[in-house]
This record gives C-alpha cells, structure tokens and sequence, in this order.
C-alpha cells in the first residue's frame, strides 16, 4: 500500500503465526461446535470473523485445507446479514484493489 518492498522475511514468521492461530481456531476452539463459545454465535465469533477478513483482503485464503473454519465463517456471516456485509464494504473495495494488483 505505501509503495514499499515486503520484507519476505518478516512476511513468513506472520504467515507462520497465522497458520498456527488459524490451526488452532479450526482443532482447540471449535473443535466439534458449530460456534467459538459453544451452540450459539458471540462476541468471539464476531471478532474472530473481522480478525478473519484482513488477510481475507490481501487474497490469502485463510479457510484452505480447514472445512470447519470455513462452515464456521459461513455460519457466522449468514447470522450477521445484513450488518456483515455493510460492515464490510470497505473491505470488499480493497479486496477489489488488492486483487488487480496481485
């Protein structure tokens, strides 16, 4: 966004950090209920899915290879329409920008 080179090496130890919360998130926290907490969507599930849809945005899928994170974004966007995505507009525009700039 500001023009910069990546540090590819920084880049990979946030990468690895990700993948390790987004482990975690699908096997510990999840596990086998259909929300963070438990039978019902939560503060945790609404901020878990906006953590979600930043690297969302730069076009890193973060749901690959994790069907339960996945069904759970999906669960947990539905039960927030319409907020979900009107709070996100923004978001969706960058996604749009970072997209044709990959």
């Amino acid at each position: 966004m500001e023009g910069k080179p990546v540090d590819v090496v920084q880049l990979g130890k946030f990468r690895e950090l990700l993948e390790k919360s987004l482990n975690q998130m699908e096997n510990i926290f999840l596990g086998d209920q259909p929300y963070l907490c438990g039978s019902d969507v939560s503060v945790g599930d609404l901020l878990g899915i906006c953590e979600l849809m930043q690297p969302v945005v730069v076009g890193h899928d973060v749901f690959a290879n994790r069907p339960k994170l996945e069904a759970w974004a999906t669960r947990v966007k539905d039960r927030l329409q319409p907020h979900f995505d009107e709070a996100h507009k923004i978001a969706y525009i960058m996604k749009d920008q970072f997209k044709s700039s990959l």
